[in-house]
């Protein structure tokens, strides 16, 4: 017999699972569901798709594993609009997982565009002392980097690195990080120095409030910030990539627990009128 008592007291374990399958599904099969660009993040996109062939453009992964889910989609796409553009990439990272996580994220971006290493991009590796090591920059960019990429090898070697002594070789820094250091130093030390014009920054949810007011300021040039900013990258590139997903399964899930709460009410305006609860 039907009771609605029994539909604003559903079974927790079937809560539970209903909700679990609606996040889990889109993360693992996105359904591409309509993203509201981001402002900030179309800017970004522009001026990455705006530098010229052969622009050298720092990408600094100043980022740890916990920023996987927002910024591993924003550097897929970054990355892949400036092999498609022929820039010259340089990596290097302020955390020590940074580059590692650049190779893991997006390694397979230089086999698929037949990049050549050393040619088309480097990577300079973990740079230790941030603070240090950006006034030295300043006076000697190689030595900063003892003069030397992540695997030893001199920068002499490499045709890539022709012509790039100090930082206003660098056309524009790209800081992928989840703190200190970060984009804001970048800020201080290479563009209010007068050095670099362009600073562009991704960084999650949680720090977007303060970078947004650097972006509005025009301090730095464009933002990715959180799943929004990075599925509207995957959305300028014309891709459904893993922002998408766990963006839809962010949806899924609130979508799930409206309906519950819902049949709740439901359920209990149903009971009070039947005389089944008080």
């Amino acid at each position: 017999m039907f009771s609605y008592k029994k539909m604003m007291s559903i079974d927790i374990r079937i809560i539970y699972l209903v909700t679990t399958i609606a996040i889990m599904f889109p993360m693992f099969r996105p359904m591409g569901l309509p993203v509201a660009a981001d402002p900030p993040a179309v800017e970004l996109y522009r001026v990455i798709s705006e530098l010229p062939e052969g622009t050298p453009i720092i990408y600094s992964f100043d980022v740890g594993a916990s920023g996987t889910t927002e910024l591993k989609p924003a550097s897929i796409v970054m990355l892949d609009l400036s092999l498609q553009k022929k820039h010259k990439i340089i990596i290097m990272g302020w955390n020590a997982e940074g580059p590692n996580l650049m190779n893991a994220w997006c390694g397979h971006l230089f086999e698929q565009h037949g990049s050549v290493y050393g040619v088309d991009y480097i990577n300079i590796g973990y740079v230790a002392a941030a603070y240090s090591w950006l006034e030295l920059s300043r006076i000697d960019l190689r030595n900063s980097w003892n003069d030397r990429d992540y695997l030893g090898t001199p920068l002499d070697q490499f045709p890539i690195m022709e012509g790039i002594y100090k930082p206003s070789d660098i056309t524009a820094v790209c800081s992928i990080g989840t703190g200190d250091p970060g984009y804001m130093h970048w800020m201080q030390q290479w563009y209010a120095t007068g050095e670099v014009d362009i600073i562009l920054a991704a960084q999650p949810g949680v720090n977007v409030p303060i970078a947004l007011t650097q972006f509005n300021s025009g301090n730095i040039k464009g933002l990715s910030g959180g799943l929004v900013g990075a599925a509207t990258l995957e959305l300028c590139h014309g891709i459904v990539g893993s922002a998408h997903g766990n963006s839809d399964a962010q949806s899924f899930g609130h979508m799930a627990i409206i309906a519950f709460l819902i049949l709740g009410n439901i359920g209990y305006l149903g009971a009070k009128r039947a005389g089944e609860v008080k």
